[in-house]
């Protein structure tokens, strides 16, 4: 499976095999930044500055929040922490 983020702030979860995204969620705005993934989930921030923890299973939304400013950069995982 290969986790990607597009320009539009979709989160992509495209199965190679296959050729077809199994699922996507949208963060509601754009990013440029990759995905974080840890213990069957996906991190990403979106342009506007929410992170969000997604389920790699599901495509769906485990948490999120938000930070106040605007990023563009990727989170990473630290410390087997999430």
């Amino acid at each position: 499976m290969l986790y990607f983020v597009d320009r539009k702030g979709l989160l992509h979860a495209y199965d190679i095999k296959i050729d077809k995204d199994i699922w996507t969620f949208n963060s509601g705005a754009g990013s440029n930044n990759a995905p974080a993934i840890y213990n069957d989930k996906a991190f990403m921030i979106n342009k506007s500055g929410e992170l969000f923890a997604i389920d790699l299973k599901t495509g769906q939304k485990i948490w999120s929040y938000k930070t106040g400013d605007s990023m563009f950069r990727s989170p990473v995982q630290f410390r087997d922490r999430e």
